[in-house]
This record gives C-alpha cells, sequence and structure tokens, in this order.
C-alpha cells in the first residue's frame, strides 16, 4: 500500500500558467521547477502546472517526480504563435516582466506574479513591474522570493484591474517614460 502526504490547499483546484516569454530565463524555469516553488504551489492549490519555458533549455523533466509528489501535472512547451488561450485558462500567471506578457495578462483579468530578471542591465522590465506592485495590479517578486510570494497570492481576491483606456495613451506613456523617440 502506498501512502501519499497531501499538503492542505487553500483552494480545491487551480491551474498555474508560467512564461518566460520569448528570450531565455533560466533563472525562472529554475525557480518554478524547485522543490520550495513545487510547494508552495501545491499548498496554494496548484493542481496543474504549464510552463512556457521559451528560448531556455527544458529544465523541468528533473521536477516531473517533484511536482507528482505534490500533486501537481507538469507540462511544458518552448514556444508557440500565442499564449493567449493558456493565460485565459489559467488561474494564476507567473510570467517574466515583459510588457506585452504583462499587459495581455492583465487585459485577461488573471493575476498575476511578475517575476524580474536581475541579470538584465538597464532593466526597465523591473521599473514597470515593480509601479504595477505600487499600484496593486500584480505581485512583484526576484526568482529567489518566488515561493515565499506564491504563498502570500490569494487568488480569490484578485489585485486591482488596470484603467480601461486607450492604448495610443498608454503607447505614448511607455514611449516617454522609456525615452523612445517618435
Amino acid at each position: 500500500t502506498h501512502t501519499h502526504t497531501h499538503t492542505k490547499r487553500k483552494f480545491p483546484s487551480m491551474r498555474v500558467f508560467a512564461t518566460v516569454g520569448t528570450t531565455r530565463f533560466d533563472g525562472l524555469v529554475h525557480a518554478i521547477a524547485s522543490p520550495e516553488v513545487l510547494e508552495a504551489l501545491a499548498a496554494s492549490g496548484c493542481t496543474e502546472l504549464l510552463v512556457q519555458r521559451g528560448a531556455g533549455h527544458d529544465l523541468l523533466p528533473a521536477a516531473a517526480a517533484t511536482a507528482a509528489a505534490a500533486g501537481i501535472a507538469l507540462q511544458t512547451y518552448d514556444l508557440k504563435p500565442s499564449i493567449a488561450a493558456d493565460i485565459a485558462a489559467a488561474d494564476l500567471v507567473i510570467g517574466h516582466a515583459g510588457a506585452g506578457t504583462v499587459i495581455e495578462t492583465l487585459a485577461a483579468h488573471k493575476p498575476l506574479i511578475v517575476v524580474t530578471n536581475d541579470s538584465l542591465m538597464g532593466n526597465h522590465q523591473a521599473e514597470l513591474a515593480q509601479r504595477l506592485a505600487r499600484d496593486e495590479h500584480v505581485w512583484c517578486t526576484d526568482c529567489r522570493s518566488l515561493a515565499a510570494t506564491v504563498r502570500q497570492v490569494r487568488t480569490d481576491q484578485p489585485r486591482r484591474p488596470l484603467p480601461s483606456g486607450r492604448p495610443e495613451v498608454f503607447g505614448a506613456f511607455l514611449k516617454q517614460e522609456m525615452g523612445f523617440c517618435g
């Protein structure tokens, strides 16, 4: 006979989508695959974890047993033309701080943990993520603190939605803030 140890879950069942975008962010993939983060996800109710790993190596097969032991079905892929369906199907999104991912997730009204990439030079993504977190639209963390952030997130109490508006105004604001001409 097998004895299964189940972590007490906050919610009955939760689907999590994690995305690193189109580049490499192996630090985030490593963090998601860590036993600490997998256990935090399981305790939060995660039963399905889909990871879009981008151009990085598939580091997650080694985590499959740990995920399964925690009661999480783990799937991965590298890239696809659109992640909109994966975002729509998720109860929680964990993603890099790329503007496209952040805006697409918030437009879908999904709770989002933004993980900043500390290895980037002149990290404008971190500035955007920290501002959105300060305004209570997202949760912002780094790879080292991801498990602690997952434990704090309440998907039944979502963050403030972005105000609806005109995308051209937001685009002009971003250009001005980032110092782009035109």
